[in-house]
């Protein structure tokens, strides 16, 4: 009798616990595409969470075979998008994979290479440039270029901040990789024999 009741008893919590997990079914969730449907796989967006909370999303959109846009969208934490896609510059030649850094004073600031295709303009160089936004809505290009090649266009983009704040930004040079740490858009690079996710190590920078 006793073996009995502790069967029951043990029957009847499996029950329980098998309704919370199954019974109380968290309402569905709707995924929003942010992107062009036509969009390719291979297109790797940016991503950062601002103070605010909000995911913001940096992405390059092809909008005929020779011309391309860099946009920005910010989504909140219950996946709402609460700020349409932007512009941050359009009409590029050409446009890498950019990178996404949220500031110490909570700017946001992105990270790209690209083509402008106005000639004698200083970003149609093939190098590294950012744009700085204060809400995501609004972005503004940074004059100066952040390397000295005219090759980074030919692959992605790597930012981040030091424990100072102090941007540090990777780049494809001709297939190797490099990367310079700078306060400004002074031409500090240093091309490094390393892989950015193989060496635990980074040799000395230079700094501007």
């Amino acid at each position: 009798m006793r073996k009995d009741r502790i069967s029951a008893f043990a029957l009847a919590c499996c029950c329980f616990l098998s309704y919370l997990c199954h019974g109380q079914t968290a309402p569905a969730r709707q995924w929003t595409r942010i992107t062009p449907p036509n969009d390719i796989n291979t297109n790797e967006v940016a991503l950062v969470r601002g103070r605010d909370a909000q995911l913001h999303v940096a992405w390059k959109r092809q909008t005929t075979p020779q011309k391309m846009d860099l946009l920005h969208t910010a989504i909140d934490a219950d996946g709402n998008v609460v700020v349409e896609a932007g512009i941050i510059v359009e009409g590029w030649n050409s446009l890498t994979a950019p990178a996404l850094v949220l500031e110490k004073d909570g700017r946001l600031r992105v990270v790209f290479s690209g083509l402008s295709g106005v000639s004698g303009s200083p970003y149609n160089a093939g190098s590294v440039y950012s744009a700085v936004s204060a809400d995501g809505h609004n972005w503004k290009l940074v004059p100066g270029q952040l390397s000295t090649s005219g090759y980074a266009y030919t692959g992605p983009t790597a930012a981040a901040l030091d424990g100072k704040g102090v941007p540090i930004v990777a780049w494809e040079d001709r297939y190797k990789p490099a990367f310079q740490q700078s306060r400004s858009h002074a031409t500090c690079r240093r091309a490094a024999a390393l892989t950015l996710l193989d060496s635990p190590l980074m040799p000395a920078r230079e700094r501007c």
